[in-house]
């Protein structure tokens, strides 16, 4: 029995530096995808939703608040069946409310204050828009802008 645990032991002593590997490693099962389009052409077709017309632009900074607070209009160039819109003065949200969806499908979305929400003069605004057309391409961008001094 010494005898035996002896010729284990030198067994694994020896063969501690042997580069056999223990595992062989596998070839892969799945092969590479070949594409199916030529390099440089595109399967899918992209459109992408545009401002065509806006009340304010991202940058501005001479926005008078009295003809703003008649309402901020945004036109796309396709008719919008959804539309998220975060109204910030300042980092706190403007709760303004936004026509466009409810009545009938409409590529323009617009905003209007409520009572106590008009903007002020001299005054940073962000507005964060999400919008998305009936074929569900969708489109998020951001509009910073400033109100101009108080004349």
């Amino acid at each position: 029995m010494k005898k035996l645990a002896l010729l284990m032991c030198a067994t694994l002593i020896l063969s501690c530096g042997t580069e056999t590997p223990v595992v062989e490693e596998l070839e892969p099962i799945t092969e590479a995808h070949t594409p199916t389009v030529a390099s440089g052409e595109h399967l899918r077709i992209d459109i992408d939703l545009q401002i065509i017309f806006q009340t304010v632009w991202d940058g501005q900074d001479d926005v008078d608040p009295e003809l703003a607070n008649r309402g901020l209009r945004f036109d796309f160039d396709e008719d919008l069946k959804m539309h998220k819109v975060d109204f910030l003065r300042e980092g706190e949200p403007l709760h303004w409310a936004g026509t466009g969806l409810w009545d009938h499908v409409t590529p323009t979305v617009t905003l209007f204050p409520v009572a106590g929400q008009e903007l002020e003069f001299d005054t940073e605004y962000l507005i964060k828009m999400y919008v998305q057309d009936l074929a569900c391409h969708s489109f998020r961008f951001e509009i910073r802008f400033r109100t101009k001094p108080k004349p």
